[in-house]
């Protein structure tokens, strides 16, 4: 039994002796297919409050802020920076995760205009995930989505999502020649449609 499991424990008997209930977790446990997203797992770099992928940004971080903003509100270090790209195009990564591509921010010109996603634990706005095939992701978007072939990937594909209600946001899964699900991203046009990174 580790040490926090042991001081729940203890927490809990203590408030039982005492006629009291242990505390509940009052964190939100999102659904499948919740369009909040899914909660990280620990120790991949971001945090578990970093649980909300939208259309208009990802946990604190909304598009238009700037590079110093999302810094402040984000709740753990991030890596990156101008000095790294250049000015008009650059990334930040938290610190810690396994590779860059896992989870990124992109800022265009000094504002946030997108983040993506290369990991399994990370969930679409509408509940789409990588692995998944082109099927699930047509079962939770509809018949809507729009299909372009992929640069690099033989067989390949792009399937945009646009925000639904006429958002700025737009969503674009990229699917390997078996029709699965290798990365996602979210963000404004036109760096959300941009397939080399800043490019």
């Amino acid at each position: 039994m580790n040490a926090t499991l042991s001081l729940a424990a203890l927490l809990s008997l203590a408030l039982a002796a005492c006629g009291g209930e242990p505390p509940a977790d009052t964190r939100p446990t999102p659904a499948a297919g919740d369009p909040g997203g899914g909660r990280d797992v620990p120790g991949d770099g971001i945090s578990d409050d970093i649980d909300e992928a939208r259309y208009d940004g990802v946990g604190p971080a909304r598009f238009g802020m700037s590079a110093a903003e999302v810094r402040a509100a984000w709740p753990g270090e991030l890596n990156g920076g101008p000095g790294d790209e250049g000015e008009a195009c650059y990334h930040l990564n938290p610190v810690g995760q396994p590779d860059i591509a896992y989870f990124a921010l992109m800022f265009g010109d000094g504002r946030f205009v997108r983040y993506s996603v290369a990991n399994q634990t990370m969930t679409a706005p509408g509940g789409g995930q990588v692995g998944m095939d082109e099927a699930a992701l047509e079962q939770l978007y509809g018949p809507g989505i729009e299909r372009s072939a992929h640069k690099y990937v033989e067989g390949g594909e792009y399937l945009r999502i646009d925000q639904p209600g006429g958002g700025e946001g737009v969503l674009i899964f990229e699917t390997d020649a078996a029709d699965t699900v290798t990365e996602w991203r979210v963000g404004l046009l036109p760096h959300v449609l941009y397939v080399e990174g800043c490019a």
